[in-house]
Order: structure tokens, then C-alpha cells, then sequence
């Protein structure tokens, strides 16, 4: 015999057992009521009008919990006692009282928890709001304390890791600000303080290679979200005399090695000819013709080979660079190059400020120009990457 009312686990139950045994739910579920013999069984649904947190739970639990789905794959229990009728079969919803009590107090920890969460955060959001106020201050030991407590409640907000590395930075306390970059970092890759921050650490350890790294991560992010912003130029500045400190390194090293040889070699050409003079048993006084000429060759060889390696002035670069890979409004050379309609490059940050400070024109046609018409001009870019790789004292523009 089935029981109407909402469905639930299958329980096999003896007929003359239905008497003792008394089987209830409220808030629209089943109820079964089993008196002494002869008692009458009725089904019926029970509504106060008010439910409590228990009636609730089970209402919903009957609706998910003991799902059609779940209740497919229910096996059908037989209780531990035994009948010597047929068993008949109804459904009725499965509670068990110690799960409603967890659920009851998952409810209430969790609203606790949600509660205690937010709290944290306003707090945390306060005390960075105190930290910027220290900064501004210059008070950066009170900056760092408040950064740090922020850390302590909120410690995945990275906003926080990039304004104490900034505090240590002020301090030159490097090694605390790689540290802080490298978490902020891990929280967002996109960060481009994180970034910045970082390379400047990583350089001040004579780390150029991964110092570099950083910065020109940190300029491609910032170049994507504010072209023009001075964070932009503040990191390419960082970035191209980072790569001149480099280039100056690997140059110094090179035209120090290319002095020994082209000595080496000058020392080899003066004994070859002592050697073949004194075979020849002649004068010695003076070094041949042929010699003198082998020794010119020499060293004008050696010094067309210093040239990509010998420095520059800066006020002078400009008279080496190439015309078309320089800007015409600033005539440096160019970092982020776009291309008009009407054909001319510019520098993205220089021509998108002519754009908003003077007027929607080109400046040297006067045509109408909007920054959406600004496109990327991938082979200047290109070109100018490959004269830097070959000149590295081009960087050094200031």
C-alpha cells in the first residue's frame, strides 16, 4: 500500500505493525497516525500559519534533498522488526534529527561568518585609508603598521602588498619590497605596481635579466589599461636606463676584451717580423713598410669593431639615430609607435595628449584625427626594438 504525501525513501513495513508506529511531517508532508488495535489510519497535511527553523528545514529538505533523482536511487529498508503478514510499501520523507540540528547551526555559523568577513574587510579598507594618509604624511613606519594590519585581516587583497612595498621602497629597504611585489604578483598578474616594483628590486640586486623582465611587464600592462598615464613614461624611463645600464656593462666587458686582442695581435705582427728579419740577418732599426700597414689595418679593423660599443652623447643621439625611427613632434625615438589615416607615426602618449590638450587634428597635416583612428604600427615597433638590440647607448635620451 502506497501513502500519498511527499515522496521520500521507501520503507517496507508488516501490516500489523502500522498500529504502533507512528509516522509524522509537517509543513506539507505525509502524516501517519497508528493508535492501539482498531485505531483508524488518516493522512492529512498540517499548516499553523508560522513556521519554525525546524519546520523550514523540512520542507526543504523533503522538496531537494529527497529529490526524485535521490529518491531513484534509494534502496528500500526493511525495519527491525519482524511481520508474518505481507509487507506493504508507502513513501514518507527520511529525517534524522541530529542533521537538522547541523544544518540549524551551518545556518547560524554561516550568517556569523558572512558578518565576520565584512567586518574584516571594512576594517581593512579603513586601515589602508589611514596607511594613505600616513604616506601622504611621509610617516611611512605608521604607513607600513596600518598596511600590515590590513594584510593581517584581508591578506588576498594585493592592493595592499603594492602600498607597503611602496613604504619600503621610500626606505630603500629593497629586499622587504621584492618580497611584498612578489606576493602582490601571485594575488594579480596584471598588477602593474607589482611589476614596477619588483624589476626596481630585482635591479637593485644587479639582476638586469629578470629585472627587465619585470619592467617590460609592467609597461605592456600599463600601456594596455592608461597609454598616457605618467606611470608609463615613469616606467619606460626606469626601463631604458636599466637597458643602458646593461648595455654599459656588456660593452665596458667587450671593448675590454677586443683591447687585449687587437695588443695581442699587434705583439704577434712585431715578433713575426723580428723573426723574419733576423733570419734574413737584416737591419732591425726601423719596422718595414709592410709591417707599419699590417699594424694600421689592425687597428682600424679593431676600431670599426668598437663602434656599436662605444657610447654616445646624449645630447648627440639624436644625430645618429634614423629619421623614421623617431618621433616628429618629440624627435626621440620611438617606444609605443602609431600610424594615422593619413600615414604619419607618432608616439602613442604624445600624439593621444595633442588629441585631448589641442585639438581632434593632426599636427602636421591639420586633417581631422579621433584617438580611435590611432593604429599600432607594428614595423616601426619592430625596427626600432632591432636598432636598440644593436645600439644599446641609444637608450640613454636624457
Amino acid at each position: 500500500m502506497e501513502i500519498g504525501g511527499r515522496s521520500g525513501m521507501e520503507v517496507e513495513i508488516g501490516e500489523d505493525d502500522v498500529n504502533s508506529t507512528r509516522w509524522r511531517s509537517k509543513g506539507g508532508g505525509a502524516y501517519q497516525r497508528g493508535k492501539d488495535e482498531g485505531s483508524e489510519k488518516t493522512t492529512s497535511t498540517a499548516h499553523d500559519g508560522r513556521e519554525s527553523l525546524t519546520d523550514q528545514l523540512i520542507r526543504r529538505r523533503s522538496r531537494t534533498i529527497l529529490s526524485p533523482p535521490i529518491l531513484a536511487s534509494a534502496t528500500t529498508c526493511r525495519p527491525p522488526f519482524r511481520s508474518s503478514l505481507s509487507p506493504f510499501r508507502f513513501r514518507i520523507p527520511f529525517f534524522c534529527p541530529k542533521d537538522l540540528e547541523r544544518e540549524k547551526s551551518t545556518y547560524s555559523e554561516g550568517s556569523v561568518m558572512a558578518k565576520g568577513v565584512s567586518s574584516a574587510a571594512v576594517q581593512a579598507e579603513q586601515l589602508k585609508i589611514d596607511g594613505n594618509m600616513y604616506f601622504k604624511k611621509n610617516r611611512f613606519g605608521a604607513a607600513i603598521d596600518a598596511y600590515t594590519e590590513a594584510i593581517t585581516l584581508c591578506p588576498d587583497v594585493p592592493i595592499y602588498w603594492t602600498n607597503r612595498a611602496l613604504c619600503h621602497r621610500k626606505r630603500n629597504d629593497w629586499t622587504r619590497v621584492e618580497e611584498d611585489c612578489l606576493k602582490a604578483v601571485q594575488l594579480d598578474h596584471k598588477s602593474v605596481k607589482g611589476h614596477y616594483m619588483l624589476g626596481l628590486a630585482l635591479l637593485q640586486r644587479q639582476n638586469f635579466t629578470d629585472g627587465i623582465k619585470a619592467l617590460e611587464k609592467a609597461l605592456d600592462l600599463g600601456r594596455g589599461a592608461h597609454p598616457n598615464s605618467y606611470m608609463v613614461e615613469e616606467i619606460w624611463q626606469e626601463l631604458a636606463r636599466a637597458k643602458y645600464q646593461e648595455w654599459e656593462r656588456d660593452s665596458t666587458k667587450r671593448l675590454s676584451d677586443l683591447q687585449k686582442l687587437e695588443e695581442s695581435c699587434e705583439i704577434a705582427l712585431k715578433e713575426k717580423h723580428l723573426h723574419d728579419v733576423s733570419q734574413n740577418e737584416g737591419s732591425t732599426d726601423e719596422v718595414p713598410d709592410s709591417t707599419s700597414e699590417q699594424l694600421a689595418a689592425l687597428k682600424l679593423v679593431f676600431k670599426k669593431a668598437a663602434e656599436t660599443d662605444t657610447p654616445r652623447e646624449a645630447s648627440l643621439c639624436f644625430l645618429f639615430v634614423p629619421d623614421h625611427l623617431c618621433c616628429k613632434i618629440t624627435l626621440d625615438i620611438f617606444r609605443d609607435p602609431v600610424i594615422t589615416p593619413s600615414g604619419l607615426t607618432y608616439e602613442r602618449s604624445v600624439i593621444l595628449d595633442h588629441l585631448e590638450k589641442v585639438g581632434a587634428f593632426d599636427p602636421v597635416t591639420r586633417e581631422s584625427l579621433y584617438p580611435w583612428q590611432l593604429v599600432p604600427n607594428l614595423a616601426i615597433k619592430e625596427a626600432v626594438e632591432a636598432y636598440l638590440e644593436k645600439h644599446g647607448w641609444a637608450y640613454k635620451m636624457d
